[in-house]
């Protein structure tokens, strides 16, 4: 309620002219507390596209040259919690090539587990929110694939699931640029470790199945899932005590078998 209120009496416009005056050598203090502030405004849905039309995503991108891990960690968390449902949004941003090329640059901060990990978690939710095929042809360009990949593995199941869902839609639209990506990330094998383990969660094993049938219309990826026996892993979860799990596993074996 806080948050919607301060939207319409106006504090954006106050927040990105501070912004705006810290850009060039700002205090690093100063864009760190704006950008949270952003961030957490951003949250109620019904302030995501009043604060777009404020101009908010322009200003953020401006930071994207900062070397500061605290004000890139709220950097992204504001723009993630902006494009959230936000279609059109996530397509303008997601087909912004600076912006991909930094955020698959940040995906390799291992010294910054928070920046790394939002990093992850916004490039895959600009495929998620956009379901564009140009917004997933910027991400295969610019390197961002093995990121999501590996984003498959982590051990929070929120940034596994996300992932997963991603890696489905750009399977889904554009199987063919992504092949070779998906190969060399060893897609496949991720995919048969995480069925294959108890205890992924039940989304981690439907989705993980969504996305097999998915490449089997690649012939390289394909003659992965039948030399690793795939079908062994799958025809096991029928008796899944989740029924969606189940049923998934069902379609997939009879998807498995008649491609084999």
């Amino acid at each position: 309620g806080n948050c919607i209120h301060m939207v319409d009496t106006g504090i954006v416009q106050k927040l990105l002219e501070l912004l705006d005056r810290h850009v060039e050598e700002g205090n690093v203090t100063v864009q760190h507390a704006a950008l949270s502030a952003l961030r957490n405004l951003a949250i109620p849905v019904v302030n995501k596209s009043k604060m777009l039309s404020a101009g908010v995503a322009d200003v953020v991108l401006k930071f994207l040259q900062s070397e500061m891990p605290p004000v890139q960690f709220k950097l992204l968390g504001t723009l993630r919690m902006l494009i959230d449902t936000q279609a059109e949004a996530a397509e303008q941003l997601g087909t912004n090539g600076k912006l991909v090329e930094r955020l698959v640059e940040w995906c390799e901060a291992k010294d910054h587990a928070g920046v790394m990990g939002e990093s992850n978690r916004l490039l895959s939710a600009l495929i998620r929110h956009s379901k564009s095929k140009e917004v997933v042809r910027t991400v295969i360009q610019k390197g961002g694939v093995k990121h999501l990949v590996t984003m498959a593995t982590s051990e929070h199941m929120i940034m596994q699931n996300e992932a997963l869902v991603a890696l489905g839609l750009i399977a889904a639209l554009d199987l063919v640029a992504a092949e070779k990506d998906f190969v060399g990330a060893s897609l496949v094998p991720v995919l048969h470790k995480l069925l294959s383990d108890e205890r992924s969660a039940p989304e981690i094993k439907y989705n993980s199945m969504i996305l097999i049938c998915a490449v089997m219309g690649s012939e390289p990826l394909h003659k992965e899932v039948q030399s690793l026996a795939f079908i062994d892993v799958v025809s096991k979860l029928r008796a899944h005590e989740n029924k969606t799990v189940s049923h998934q596993a069902s379609l997939t074996e009879q998807r498995l078998t008649a491609q084999s």
